[in-house]
């Protein structure tokens, strides 16, 4: 691997294209002025596959494009690190639909209880 294509970055535009390599500098300003989502794809040049901006920062730990001595080792699947990584966040998205089906279980609940409160109502007392 290049040691150059751990700072150079590719991402994927609205309209699917692939835009890049771009340098860290390039990447940084662009982020900093609000133009990247966090659902935004993107990869370094020595990555295989291409993750969501926001998965990217989860996994680094910080903004991927800062400069710094050590760089993760490249994104590809079947290596082990990245294996485990890919495991966890799916087993995390996996519980993160559970508790929003429960959710909207409960909200649904919730609503049926307070439909048949009002359906149940004692008529008013009679005029005194």
């Amino acid at each position: 691997v290049n040691p150059e294509d751990f700072h150079r970055w590719l991402y994927k535009d609205p309209q699917g294209e692939l835009q890049g390599p771009f340098p860290l500098q390039d990447m940084k300003e662009w982020f900093d002025a609000g133009y990247f989502t966090m659902d935004l794809m993107v990869k370094r040049a020595c990555d295989t596959i291409m993750l969501p901006l926001g998965q990217v920062i989860r996994i680094w730990g910080h903004v991927p494009f800062i400069k710094s001595g050590q760089q993760p080792p490249p994104i590809r699947p079947g290596e082990p690190l990245w294996s485990r990584l890919f495991q966890q966040q799916q087993q995390q998205q996996v519980i993160l639909q559970q508790q929003h089906q429960l959710m909207l279980q409960q909200q649904q609940q919730l609503h049926v209880s307070q439909q048949q409160l009002q359906y149940h109502k004692p008529p008013p007392p009679p005029p005194s």
